[in-house]
């Protein structure tokens, strides 16, 4: 593999003080400040990430066994690379979308590596110019290890802009097989059964759903996946593509008959009260101290149950109407893209691919997080994790969750309608007319152009 050259600091000359004779040490001391003032003007500033043996990542993780990972992973890199250091920075997923990536992608000093979704944020990224096209790094070997369908979304005019390094089930139903048990519930396979199960809990004084929505991403992938069922995997994405001929409202009848779903959960207060109110983390402690019978979910928790024999997981329930992709699923894989003004390209790759090496990769799974790599899926253990994989496996159809796979203003809008929907403040035909008109509003205020003076 070829390795990328460093930006040398360029030659400045410094004119010679012409006031007054100096003293030779004084006038060889001034000349060397001099110098060194001019040599930091050319650069920008001291040295920095641009000419330093060292790497910066930011990625999404907060668990002690994220940063295990990427420890290992930089001893084997370090291993291979003596001198150079890996700097690594982990966030919650929240927190790093909205605000500390990109306030970095912005900054002088951009991370050499930065984690990403596939979808939309890898076609902008990838369309204008801020991930390198890793095409011709991506060789045939380290390509054919990786399970195709990690591949899904990580392009951009037919070119590679992510190293995918894990793919995952964004939202299924989980469930307390004691408490369904207690009350004569088997998993519900329809809606209907899934409804009536409620009402059961409910008349028996227990919470039927926990969970935290306060980010509004959680109602929201559940409500997409099945607007996707009923609207179909081309027109679903066409939602966040304001060029497509597909493309429809987010007041479309399809779209409304799938929010009201929740809409129909929500006026039979089958949602704990204080919803709206908890974050995710904290939505998922209330199910972790059983504080009710179901929880939608994506497959990241695996690892993460108090009492794991209690838990057991669920697909979709099979929605009443005319349904056309029944036996999808609400899937998308994400990975580490590379910044295009990295100084670094090479060793970045190489720390990409002692990420995605066999060895880490199985211990990645082993502390339950997704990955891309084959061999590393063959060592799958925990049962829900195999769960979660055979869902993938069986479902022909992928879809991303809006806030990765629509355009932002499409994603915000829809979440923050089910959201409202959810937490029992509006119907689902107020809430989504209401975002239609405010995605319209903001297209045409972009299409105006502002005037001059």
């Amino acid at each position: 593999m070829k390795r990328g050259t460093r930006n040398p600091i360029p030659h400045t000359r410094c004119p010679r003080p012409a006031t007054r004779k100096l003293k030779p040490e004084t006038r060889n001391l001034k000349r060397f400040l001099l110098l060194a003032l001019g040599l930091l003007a050319a650069c920008g500033g001291p040295r920095s990430e641009r000419t330093e043996k060292r790497l910066s990542v930011m990625d999404v993780g907060t668990r002690p066994g994220d940063r295990e990972i990427w420890k290992e992973t930089a001893a084997k890199f370090k291993a291979d690379h003596p001198g150079w250091e890996v700097d690594v920075g982990l966030y919650k997923d929240d927190d790093y979308t909205k605000l500390y990536l990109p306030q970095a992608l912005a900054s002088k000093h951009p991370p050499d590596i930065y984690f990403q979704w596939a979808g939309y944020a890898v076609r902008r990224d990838g369309g204008h110019g801020i991930a390198r096209d890793l095409t011709d790094d991506l060789n045939p070997q380290w390509k054919s290890q990786f399970d195709e369908r990690a591949f899904r979304g990580s392009t951009y005019g037919g070119r590679h802009f992510m190293i995918p390094v894990g793919m995952d089930v964004s939202n299924v139903i989980w469930y307390r097989k004691s408490i369904l048990a207690k009350h004569g519930i088997e998993p519900p396979r329809t809606w209907e059964v899934f409804v009536a199960a409620c009402k059961k809990l409910k008349a028996a004084g227990m919470t039927p759903i926990v969970h935290g929505n306060q980010a509004g991403w959680p109602a929201g992938n559940w409500a997409a996946h099945m607007a996707e069922m009923y609207l179909g995997i081309e027109t679903y994405e066409a939602i966040g593509d304001s060029n497509s001929p597909k493309r429809v409202r987010l007041d479309d009848p399809r779209i409304v008959r799938a929010v009201a779903l929740l809409e129909e959960l929500a006026r039979l207060g089958a949602f704990n009260k204080d919803i709206d109110t908890l974050n995710d983390l904290e939505g998922f402690g209330l199910f972790n101290r059983a504080a009710g019978a179901f929880h939608f979910n994506g497959g990241w928790i695996v690892e993460e149950f108090a009492d794991p024999d209690d838990v057991a997981l669920m697909r979709q329930p099979i929605l009443p109407g005319e349904v056309v992709d029944r036996d999808s699923v609400l899937a998308t894989a994400a990975g580490m893209l590379i910044h295009a003004r990295s100084a670094h390209p090479s060793e970045a790759i190489d720390l990409l691919q002692a990420l995605t090496s066999v060895p880490i990769q199985v211990k990645s799974v082993a502390i339950g997080r997704s990955s891309t790599v084959k061999a590393a899926l063959a060592t799958i253990k925990n049962p829900h994790q195999q769960a979660v994989q055979k869902i993938l496996e069986a479902s022909s159809v992928w879809a991303a969750a809006p806030d990765i796979s629509w355009r932002p203003a499409d994603a915000e809008e829809f979440n923050r309608a089910v959201k409202g929907v959810v937490g029992g403040r509006s119907t689902a035909a107020e809430a989504l007319r209401t975002a239609a008109e405010n995605v319209a509003r903001q297209s045409d205020q972009s299409a105006t152009p502002k005037a001059t003076k």
